[in-house]
């Protein structure tokens, strides 16, 4: 038995030395080609928003991730399977949809300028380009086995001072995102259940004139 879990501990270990031994940049590309080969995804995810400051985290939201190329996304958000907000891009513009405040702000895309840390999901931008990778080694996120990316600004970002992304080996898919910002806070994405196959109606990217009649619309 001890023999047994002695091969099973160096097993662990050697697949996760393989993994870190990996090249940063190579494992970047291979994490965009990777996205930029699936047309759409349905992706259910979790978020954990954590303050430096207070030391604690915000209550935890779930939701579902829909993408669709080009350039087309949608987060739902849900508290207890009731909807709280939206996150909707189709491409041109970005609505985010506030149900609690009743509240929608629309951006146009060319000026909200989406970071490469959220668009290389559905196949844009380089985040060789805008980032320096690393291979962290710290255990901090991720199980073992996986590789992860810990990504550094090329210029100086109030929103995201590091990202780490944490990846699965097999197939280079993204299964955690945690963006810090300047002030230590970190926003936590874990991925699950994704579905690469399921086609998404264009239709899921709209927002309705019926819904933005009732709320109030700020635009920026």
């Amino acid at each position: 038995m001890r023999a047994l879990a002695c091969t099973v501990a160096a097993a662990i270990a050697l697949h996760a030395g393989a993994a870190a031994a990996q090249k940063p940049d190579a494992v970047v590309k291979s994490v965009q080609a990777f996205y930029k080969s699936n047309k759409h995804a349905t992706i259910t995810f979790r978020q954990t928003y954590t303050n430096a400051t207070f030391g604690k985290a915000d209550p935890t939201q779930d939701g579902t991730l829909y993408i669709k190329k080009p350039g087309k996304m949608r987060w739902d958000y849900y508290r207890k399977q009731n909807p709280t907000k939206h996150v909707i891009s189709n491409g041109k513009k970005l609505w985010v949809i506030d149900r609690g405040n009743k509240e929608v702000v629309v951006k146009k895309l060319d000026k909200s300028n989406l970071p490469s840390a959220i668009t290389f999901l559905y196949g844009k931008g380089d985040l060789l380009k805008d980032y320096s990778a690393a291979i962290s080694t710290a255990g901090t996120y991720g199980a073992n086995g996986d590789i992860v990316l810990d990504l550094t600004p090329n210029a100086a970002s109030a929103q995201v001072a590091e990202l780490f992304l944490v990846v699965d080996p097999t197939d280079y898919h993204v299964k955690e995102s945690v963006i810090v910002d300047s002030a230590k806070n970190t926003n936590h994405f874990e991925f699950d259940a994704a579905d690469y196959d399921a086609s998404i109606a264009d239709t899921t990217f709209k927002v309705g004139k019926k819904l933005l009649s009732k709320y109030r619309i700020v635009t920026d």
